[in-house]
């Protein structure tokens, strides 16, 4: 499985690690704790070192100014177990914003995998392995989630997932929990619902007063249409700063005809496209309220 290993590393510092990973003269991958590793076999056979994370004290979760602050090393079954979310969950109706964003984040992570698989995936490497249609990136990519790198390096989610290097040294993710938004909607299509989806979409909005109430913010973001989840900037634009209705909704979702996704055996080019735009729009409706 690994013909070219000759090195395992378990570095006590961030320093260290970033070291091991940038030799230049040596294919190294740094290791998050997930099946990472096995993801592209064609990859991993050319892998010549391996860093462990284990003793970079990336295992932790707290709160900070910018939000939800979750380590590398976090395994997503930890998730719902942690103190500060058991505390955030039952402080709904003093945050709701937030609670409503984590309530996100922990329903994504079970969509995402099994409970055994959730032992084993860490966030570090779900965001390393970039999956598609993964729905746990799905929603972090909605929820205006952060990346952050060793060095002070911080980038948007949406961003990374389209440069994400090998070499990459991933220390957290950062979810806000303010901003006044009311809940992720979510909905996804695959070949059985224990499937991963083959399109899925996630959306967010925060609304203003009025008759018809008008769009503050919006967040949408898609997967399974290129090769990791994206935010919809397009139809985001097309609501933005206009009145939350049904029409003002299928004209921003007309804007996704101009999407190309790649096809495969599961779906089309032209079938994740359709499904995209279904999801969207329906997706949108819940975060906008027009279907209470």
């Amino acid at each position: 499985m690994l013909p070219k290993l000759q090195s395992f590393y378990k570095p006590e510092t961030i320093e260290q690690a970033r070291e091991l990973l940038a030799r230049p003269d040596l294919r190294t991958l740094p290791l998050y704790g997930g099946p990472e590793l096995f993801d592209d076999l064609a990859e991993a056979a050319e892998i010549e070192a391996v860093v462990s994370l284990s003793e970079l004290g990336l295992n932790t979760l707290t709160e900070t100014p910018e939000g939800l602050r979750i380590g590398a090393m976090v395994a997503l079954a930890a998730l719902p177990e942690s103190q500060f979310l058991r505390v955030a969950r039952q402080d709904l109706a003093a945050r709701p914003a937030g609670v409503w964003a984590v309530e996100a984040l922990l329903t994504a992570a079970e969509r995402a995998y099994s409970l055994n698989l959730r032992a084993m995936w860490t966030v570090g490497a779900v965001v390393a392995h970039g999956g598609p249609a993964s729905p746990l990136l799905t929603t972090l990519v909605a929820l205006d989630a952060r990346v952050e790198l060793a060095g002070d390096i911080t980038v948007p989610l949406a961003h990374y997932l389209f440069r994400r290097a090998r070499t990459d040294l991933i220390t957290a993710v950062v979810v806000p929990l303010a901003g006044g938004f009311g809940p992720v909607a979510y909905e996804a299509v695959a070949r059985t619902p224990a499937d991963e989806p083959i399109v899925c979409a996630a959306a967010r909005a925060r609304l203003g007063g009025g008759a018809p109430r008008q769009v503050q913010a919006v967040a949408v973001a898609l997967g399974g249409v290129d090769k990791a989840p994206a935010a919809a900037g397009e139809v985001e634009q097309a609501l933005l700063a206009g009145p939350a209705t049904a029409e003002a909704v299928e004209a921003a979702v007309a804007k996704l005809d101009a999407l190309e996704p790649p096809g495969d055996f599961r779906g089309s080019g032209e079938y994740r496209r359709e499904m995209a735009k279904v999801l969207a729009r329906r997706v949108l409706r819940q975060a906008l309220g027009l279907d209470e």
